[in-house]
Parts: structure tokens; sequence; C-alpha cells
């Protein structure tokens, strides 16, 4: 099996080809320039084939990781720690602080909570009956 950076090298070759490999809800397509050359795309797909499931972590650590760059500053809550905040994104490494310590945590182990949450005085806005109906 090859390591991680390996694979990324190969996935960076299949740019060059021609060949772009996205996630997309948990799938892997590939999508191809009308310029790739038949060939070398059909030898390339089968590496890349071999290599799926890596393929698919790193793509999926991309995405986790571009979404949470958008998400910088939320409130985060897991059970070891309870609440925190996202502070930082490196690479596919996300951070949060908590209690004045910085700690690394994985998407899968953490709830982002909303940007307005019960406590904030936005929720707590009386709902007359008027103001439902515009919604």
């Amino acid at each position: 099996m090859l390591r991680r950076n390996e694979v990324e090298l190969m996935m960076e070759r299949a740019e060059n080809l021609g060949i772009h490999l996205k996630f997309d809800c948990g799938l892997v397509l590939v999508e191809q320039t009308a310029t790739a050359d038949p060939e070398a795309s059909v030898l390339m797909i089968e590496q890349l084939g071999k290599h799926r499931h890596e393929i698919h972590s790193i793509l999926e650590r991309r995405t986790i990781s571009a979404r949470a760059k958008h998400l910088l500053g939320r409130r985060v809550w897991f059970p070891e720690f309870q609440d925190g905040r996202l502070t930082e994104v490196n690479g596919d490494q996300l951070i949060a602080l908590v209690s004045g310590r910085s700690i690394s945590v994985l998407a899968k182990d953490i709830l982002i909570l909303p940007a307005t949450t019960p406590s904030s005085p936005a929720a707590h806005t009386p709902r007359s009956p008027e103001n439902m109906r515009k919604q």
C-alpha cells in the first residue's frame, strides 16, 4: 500500500493528465477534460482505482478542511471537554480552544454549534402572531 503522500502525488499526476477527482456527498467523482489522452487516462484511472480508499480519505479531509475554514470562531461541543471554539484549520487538522488550551480534534468527534444558540438574545425574541405570519 502506498503512503498518503505517494497517493497525493499520483492524484497530482492525474490532474496534470486532465483527470480531476472531486468529493461530492461521500462519493469520489472523476471528471476528465476533453484534451485528456484516452490511453493514458485509462491507465491512470486503473492506478487510482487501486488506491480508491486512500483517495476517498484524502478528498474527504480536504473537503472537511475547506468547509471548516468557513466556520472558524464557531462554538464546538465534544464529550471530553464539553464546550470550546473552533479557532484554526491546519491542513486536515481542526484546532479548538478549550479552557485556554488549543486541542487538535477530528471533525467526526465534535458538533459545531449554530452561530445563534438558545442563550443568545436573538433566540429569545418573542414570537407574536404577526411575526410568525411573516416567516
